[in-house]
């Protein structure tokens, strides 16, 4: 077999599930080797049992700890950024001692697209997941909050955010190949870095997310990291409009808390409006399984997201999927037969979820929708033939 080199620096959250899924299918075909810092963890899906060996290499920004607003500590991670570059060519070295066929490279959790690529001497095969959204889109949060001091934060870190953002666009520059995970995500890629990418489909291996045959509770689901963007609270705010005396609870699952000051919100806001919730931080994958095979359904509410795993492990575990009508949601959900697209309202939301709740046949009819068009459209025993065929093709 073939050895190549992997190269990431995740967080906790989907992408860091999406590469251990990812590497599960590439250990069949080829020898890996991993390439990491030390500021990604380890104790989400934890890589090692993939790999031949992993190799890492320090590096922690100087001061980003310390900040959570992003208005502050943008400025901040300037002073980390030729930090970054050092250590890049570090870690480049060490790979272009290896004869790898390729270098199979995902995010980096600082900068988004590693620069990794710009000092490799092999082929360097990027998957982007997302462009750098926050140079791309609205900060709704922040600018709902503060307005005016919101603009003229803007205005004074422009210059910061320009370079950042071009830091952002050296790995895309330089990738031989760039792999996404969704059409949507492919335009919005060339919106950003004017350079088309080959979609490569994500899957589950659907025998890891088994429908079983549980009683159904009145829980609706949310999952996903406590931050603005997943959008926990539109969940919240439309089951609120639910009669109090059916209302479901919500169950928030978060890989990872990430923002105290979201979690703290989010409960004052349900409390404040008879809304049960439950906020649960890294689960085990067995308690999952039961949180999706007993739920009414589960609530896809993140803004724009680039492709959403979560609707595809729900669906295989016979649960409906109530999804916004947006981004990559709108090619792995069939509206109507497998769940619902709606649009981003809490009125939309709360019909679907009553609907669901008061007929139990139709969310039966659903769910066995969704589970044979998951394992028939999106079992990596499919997507795995396609990505390594793509990958082959284009080296």
């Amino acid at each position: 077999m073939q050895t190549i080199a992997v190269y990431h620096n995740l967080l906790p959250g989907g992408s860091r599930k999406a590469l251990y899924d990812l590497l599960e299918i590439l250990k069949d075909e080829y020898i890996i080797d991993l390439y990491q810092l030390t500021s990604s963890e380890d104790d989400f899906y934890n890589l090692d049992a993939l790999v031949r060996k992993k190799n890492e290499f320090k590096y922690f920004p100087l001061l980003y700890k310390y900040f959570t607003n992003p208005y502050l500590y943008t400025p901040v991670l300037i002073l980390d950024i030729f930090k970054i570059f050092i250590t890049a060519k570090k870690v480049a070295k060490a790979i272009n001692n290896n004869n790898y066929k390729f270098i199979f490279i995902h995010h980096d959790r600082y900068f988004q697209n590693p620069i990794i690529s710009k000092y490799l001497q092999a082929p360097s095969v990027v998957f982007c997941q997302e462009p750098y959204r926050f140079f791309y889109e609205p900060y709704y949060d922040i600018d709902r909050k503060f307005g005016i001091v919101s603009r003229i934060a803007m205005a004074c870190l422009y210059p910061f955010h320009q370079l950042l953002k071009w830091v952002g666009t050296i790995g895309i520059k330089h990738a031989d190949i760039l792999l996404t995970n969704s059409y949507y995500t492919r335009e919005y890629i060339y919106k950003a870095y004017r350079r088309w990418s080959k979609v490569a489909y994500l899957g589950i291996k659907t025998s890891n997310y088994p429908h079983e045959n549980m009683q159904v509770q009145n829980i609706v689901l949310s999952i996903g990291a406590i931050n603005w963007k997943k959008k926990h609270d539109l969940v919240i705010r439309s089951v609120m409009l639910i009669d109090e005396d059916i209302r479901p609870q919500v169950k928030i699952i978060a890989p990872i808390i990430g923002n105290k000051k979201e979690q703290k919100r989010l409960e004052t806001l349900a409390m404040q409006n008879k809304v049960k919730i439950t906020i649960e931080e890294k689960v085990t994958h067995e308690i999952l399984i039961k949180y999706y095979n007993s739920a009414i359904a589960t609530i896809c509410a993140s803004i724009m997201e680039p492709f959403g795993i979560v609707a595809l492990e729900s669906m295989s575990c016979g649960t409906p999927v109530i999804a916004m009508n947006e981004a990559g949601y709108r090619e792995t959900i069939i509206d109507g037969e497998t769940g619902y697209l709606v649009d981003r309202s809490e009125a939309a939301i709360a019909e679907k979820i009553l609907a669901l709740r008061n007929d139990y046949e139709l969310r039966q009819l659903m769910g066995k929708n969704g589970l044979e068009h998951v394992r028939k459209n999106w079992d990596w025993s499919k997507r795995k033939q396609e990505m390594l065929a793509l990958i082959a093709r284009e080296l």
